[in-house]
This record gives structure tokens, C-alpha cells and sequence, in this order.
């Protein structure tokens, strides 16, 4: 999957608002050789929506979401081809130790909403393997907020 993808693409929601989405499909990538084109992401994407695995439109209290991703191990089991794979995620601040794959993190930026990335983490640091944004949150400063470790 390219870098950047999110900068510029065709579908609107997941232009504005799709970095977790994206990063899922990374992962999906990076770990299964999973190939995905854009239309693939979009479909994927629409899928995932009819499940109810993502959520975009007002809750009961009137508050309009965008792309929020209410399921994310059954939106990457999806992706990966690989049903029952991982059963749960854990959101944490603390870098996870021993994980099988890359864990997710999250970065709040300085307008306040969050951005999300691919990381790995080696020798208890995480180093970014895949950002959908264009130039890369890192190096815009962006910091580490919290951490998704799937099991």
C-alpha cells in the first residue's frame, strides 16, 4: 500500500477521515501480502459500513460521525482473509511489549482530532511503517497518545 494514499483520495469519507481504515489495510497488507486497489479499499470500506463495523452519520445524541471505526479486529480479520484471527484489542498508553504483528497508535494533532498509523515496535520504540497521510504525521511533530494492541 502506498504511503500517502489518504492525501487526495477518490472517496470522500475515507479522504477526510479514513487513516484508521487505511492503516488496517496496511496492515493487512504488510502482514499477508494482501493487495488492494483503490476500488478494493472502496469496496472493502462499504462492506465494512453494512456490517456495522464502521459508523458514519449522527449518534442518539445528535453528535455527526465520519468514518468511526467500531470494530476494528473484525474490519482487519476482513481484510486479512483470516476470520477468528484476533479476538479482541486493547487501547493502552503504555508501548506494548510482545505483540505478534505491528500495533496501532494514535496521534493527536495539534487541531485536536486524532490520526492513525502503523507502527512496530523494536527494541521498546515504535518506528512508523506506514502513515496514509502525505508528508507523514511524524514528521510533522505529531506525538504518541495511545497504543492498539490486537490479540
Amino acid at each position: 500500500m502506498r504511503q500517502g494514499i489518504q492525501t487526495g483520495f477518490k472517496h470522500g469519507e475515507l479522504r477526510s477521515h479514513g487513516c484508521y481504515f487505511f492503516t488496517l489495510c496496511a496492515w493487512a497488507h504488510l502482514a499477508f501480502e494482501k493487495i488492494f486497489s483503490d476500488d478494493d479499499i472502496i469496496a472493502a470500506y462499504e462492506h465494512c459500513l453494512k456490517q456495522g463495523w464502521i459508523f458514519t452519520g449522527r449518534d442518539e445524541k445528535g453528535k455527526q460521525w465520519t468514518c468511526l471505526i467500531k470494530n476494528p479486529v473484525q474490519i482487519f480479520n476482513y481484510l486479512a482473509e483470516r476470520p477468528g484471527y484476533f479476538k479482541g484489542a486493547e487501547h493502552s498508553n503504555a508501548v506494548p511489549g510482545t505483540v505478534r504483528f505491528p500495533v496501532f497508535f494514535e496521534k493527536t494533532t495539534p487541531n485536536g482530532f486524532d490520526h492513525f498509523a502503523l507502527g512496530q515496535v523494536v527494541d521498546g520504540k515504535v518506528k512508523i511503517v506506514f502513515d496514509s497521510w502525505s508528508p507523514p504525521a511524524e514528521s510533522r511533530g505529531l506525538k504518541i497518545t495511545n497504543y492498539r494492541a490486537f490479540k
